[in-house]
């Protein structure tokens, strides 16, 4: 049996947070999944859809559909724009199989660029919710604005990795998704004050944002970086910086890059907005304070080595939800 998964343009595989949370999904489902998009059918090349429009599904899919019809558990739909999400509830219907949205992101927390996307993301956020549909939510925020009762949590999973050659250097780490400019420039500074007050470790950044005044003999600058060779980064670092701001946006999303340092035995530096403080409350691998007193947390470290609890890798560990995920989508 197969799950049919749908994305939107290149997505999945699009973006890098994207990618790893599709693949890790897939590595804990019992059925295969079949990735789908509005450009192709990734499991065949021959079903090409024609560019028609960029928000509908037609032709060759919809016969795709047809064709596994009875090897389809579940419809899985990875996207935010209401048109799609209404066709892919209508097919669902057609076909008398599950739809399962998963809902990782609040979209009116995001800025409007028309009249569209003001409309949409109001759809999505306030009526979405009201379909009898199931939901996969990455976040309890999220799982708040879900009127639905058949809601599956699962925060951002990884796969554990059984040892790593990586030396641990004196290094922390900053892994910057591009549009946090805000944040950028915040650790940028506090690490200036860490360095100014003694602190003796560096400072690797990996974004592609351009940086200004930073303190080249401390600070390292990387982008455009392979995921292998950021892996390697992150391993061989002693804290990974994640900053998140009193924002709807940073109340609803769990940023991926919390998960990815814990899995990778890095422990992690943020602050107590959206569900990682309520996860992991007071055990030990995850460090909390105010934005303006990281640099004082960086310098508590100087001479300390934290191990991250055990309870807490599992908490982003993909096998942690398998079986109780896999008998969800049966029921």
């Amino acid at each position: 049996m197969v799950d049919i998964l749908i994305g939107v343009n290149r997505a999945p595989l699009e973006k890098r947070a994207v990618d790893i949370r599709l693949r890790e999904f897939e590595s804990i489902l019992k059925n295969e999944l079949v990735f789908c998009n509005f450009g192709k059918v990734l499991e065949d090349e021959h079903y090409v859809i024609k560019n028609f429009n960029r928000y509908f599904l037609f032709g060759d899919f919809i016969l795709f559909l047809l064709r596994r019809r009875k090897d389809i558990d579940n419809i899985h739909l990875y996207n935010g724009h209401t048109p799609v999400v209404i066709l892919v509830f209508l097919l669902s219907c057609l076909l008398n199989r599950k739809m399962i949205y998963h809902y990782v992101e609040h979209r009116g927390s995001f800025e409007s660029k028309g009249a569209y996307h003001r409309i949409n993301n109001y759809l999505i956020d306030k009526v979405l919710q009201k379909l009898p549909i199931k939901f996969i939510v990455i976040s309890h925020g999220l799982r708040e604005l879900v009127d639905s009762k058949d809601w599956f949590y699962l925060p951002p999973i990884f796969s554990r990795i059984k040892s790593s050659d990586s030396v641990v250097k004196n290094q922390f780490i900053y892994i910057d998704g591009g549009g946090y400019t805000h944040n950028l420039e915040l650790v940028i500074n506090q690490f200036n004050l860490y360095v100014e007050n003694g602190g003796s470790a560096q400072l690797v950044i990996i974004s592609s944002d351009k940086i200004i005044n930073h303190n080249s003999n401390y600070i390292r600058f990387l982008s455009d970086v392979p995921y292998e060779s950021l892996l390697e980064e992150l391993r061989s670092s002693r804290l990974s910086i994640v900053v998140l701001n009193d924002t709807l946006k940073d109340k609803y999303r769990f940023p991926n890059k919390i998960g990815e340092s814990l899995i990778n035995n890095v422990p992690v530096l943020t602050q107590t907005i959206g569900d990682i403080y309520g996860l992991v409350g007071d055990k030990e691998g995850v460090l909390f304070c105010e934005q303006q007193s990281m640099h004082e947390m960086m310098l508590s470290l100087e001479d300390k080595e934290i191990i991250i609890d055990e309870e807490i890798i599992k908490i982003f560990e993909n096998k942690t939800y398998y079986q109780d995920l896999n008998n969800w989508l049966l029921e």
